[in-house]
């Protein structure tokens, strides 16, 4: 390798995409990180290369922006947009909103590529597609009605996630929930939208009493399966048999997009209603503030409508007249993918965010 490498600190693209093979690993790790591939690093990237799951630019930016190459400081003239394009177009979920940008300015062979990647993203892929196909199908033959509560239960058991998963997850809200007022006969807090009855399965765990309510009769059946107890219908419907001032919280998980502005609106009125003084509010929605949750991972669901900021819910509950109104955000990812801050804010912001509030005491 020439002392070209090892003595320049402004590189173009091109320096590096010219070489092939081993020299431009060699090349790569001389100019970034000014010394020579290890062998488990040459091993490494001269595999992804030749299998196809990097490209060029993958490679050296992942090299540039890693802590060594930060360290380095080599700039490298015409590398991010193709690095963060690489990186976008492979990921599962921002990816298709890659593909569709560069279908419209018309890049077969990019597409071709993008789809080989995406086709070895991990096993059950086909399984995933075919489920998704039923699932359009049958949406499709259901339009104008309810959407099937059998596709729905097998959507929820698609991509809601495993038990013991979302148990780990829900378990953060735990100590919200021990701040709840204890009423008189230990009146149950109540679960709306309860699904599988994940998150009332972790309360019974943990000692705290609550049923939940759902308008999906095979949800209702699964929590019954599991003797948690469960009402089916309506959540407004139900919430307008009950006292005024006699639950202690009342939760919602994900389904405030389910519903419009004013059913919300309506439900979070009623919810005030019932809340002893002192009594939560808790309800976690997809986060907007995170572009893969708003291009791809909130469409998931053919029944959602619109994704809700923060700072609207909180907005929300102010005028309803909760008080400590505030924001859980979860979900978050652990390691930030880009040096830009900025970027980070909006690709690895936390996937969810719960809202909560409390009715004052008078």
């Amino acid at each position: 390798m020439t002392n070209f490498f090892y003595e320049t600190n402004r590189f173009h693209l091109d320096d590096f995409t010219r070489l092939h093979n081993h020299a431009f690993i060699q090349g790569a790790f001389a100019g970034i990180l000014k010394r020579d591939p290890d062998p488990q690093g040459l091993s490494h990237y001269m595999g992804a290369l030749r299998s196809g799951r990097m490209s060029k630019a993958e490679v050296l930016g992942r090299l540039r922006y890693s802590p060594e190459g930060r360290m380095h400081k080599v700039m490298v003239r015409g590398l991010f947009w193709p690095f963060f394009r690489s990186v976008m177009g492979a990921l599962p979920v921002i990816g298709h909103v890659v593909a569709m940008v560069e279908m419209a300015v018309g890049a077969p062979t990019f597409l071709r590529a993008f789809r080989a990647i995406e086709n070895e993203c991990g096993p059950g892929r086909e399984n995933r597609d075919s489920f998704l196909a039923n699932v359009i199908r049958d949406f499709n033959q259901e339009l104008g009605g309810e959407f099937p509560e059998s596709v729905y239960l097998a959507l929820e058991n698609e991509f809601r996630g495993s038990q013991e998963g979302l148990e780990k997850k829900l378990s953060r809200y735990l100590p919200e929930i021990r701040k709840a007022p204890v009423l008189d006969g230990g009146r149950p807090g109540v679960d709306l939208g309860c699904g599988r009855g994940e998150w009332l399965a972790l309360l019974r765990k943990n000692g705290i009493s609550a049923m939940g309510v759902d308008s999906n009769q095979l949800m209702v059946d699964r929590c019954r399966e599991q003797g948690i107890k469960a009402f089916h219908g309506d959540m407004i419907d139900y919430l307008l048999t009950v006292k005024s001032g006699s639950l202690p919280f009342v939760t919602g998980f994900h389904i405030m997009e389910h519903v419009n502005a004013n059913t919300l609106l309506h439900l979070w009125r009623e919810v005030r209603r019932v809340l002893a003084p002192g009594g939560l509010l808790l309800f976690e929605t997809p986060n907007p503030e995170n572009v893969q949750v708003s291009t791809y991972y909130f469409y998931l669901d053919p029944t959602h409508r619109k994704p809700i900021p923060p700072p609207l819910a909180t907005f929300t509950l102010d005028t309803l007249g909760f008080k400590e109104i505030r924001i859980i955000r979860a979900s978050q990812y652990e390691t930030p993918i880009f040096e830009d801050t900025r970027l980070n804010d909006f690709f690895c912001a936390p996937l969810d965010y719960a809202v909560l509030g409390m009715k004052p005491d008078k």
